[in-house]
């Protein structure tokens, strides 16, 4: 069954997702990308990636079978944007691991995560629901990523660190 796929956001992030999302079809993860989402008053064109860019949530109200991915870089944006989805029309999230990132199989990742490839994520390590994780990063043992925290790009976390929400 194929996961079909709201971008919240068509810029850079929403970009390098798109990549991921065509690894992941490569790999035998159907997902297909309907429409992105960008805020009333944000410059953007009228698509992105060939798909409509929409600027009112609501018109994904009702249909059930869309998961939604919040492609905003910065971590109070992301928050936001996930709680606007969540209070006007009841959305639920999809992670998207790229296939070139190594998971350790006791490791947890919340709802919504984003991990961008050549990362990994090794024994025990815990990542809350919109984390995002950007290309080149090792996130190691007994490491704690809080909601909505971020890594920018290259980032190496030696083991047993927290990074707190939103960070």
């Amino acid at each position: 069954m194929t996961l079909r796929l709201v971008l919240y956001g068509a810029g850079a992030l929403a970009r390098e997702i798109v990549d991921a999302l065509e690894r992941l079809n490569a790999h035998g993860t159907p997902m297909e990308l309907r429409a992105s989402i960008v805020d009333p008053g944000i410059h953007a064109p009228e698509t992105f990636r060939g798909r409509p860019v929409v600027r009112d949530v609501r018109t994904f109200a009702g249909d059930e079978g869309l998961r939604f991915v919040v492609a905003l870089g910065e971590p109070e944006p992301r928050a936001r944007a996930a709680a606007r989805l969540r209070d006007a029309i009841g959305a639920r999230f999809a992670s998207i691991i790229d296939p070139g990132v190594l998971i350790g199989a006791s490791s947890r990742i919340g709802t919504g995560a984003v991990i961008l490839g050549h990362s990994s994520v090794t024994a025990d390590a815990r990542l809350g629901e919109h984390v995002l994780i950007n290309p080149g990063c090792t996130v190691a043992h007994d490491d704690v990523l809080e909601d909505f925290a971020t890594l920018s790009p290259g980032v190496h976390l030696a083991g047993h660190v927290s990074v707190e929400e939103g960070a």
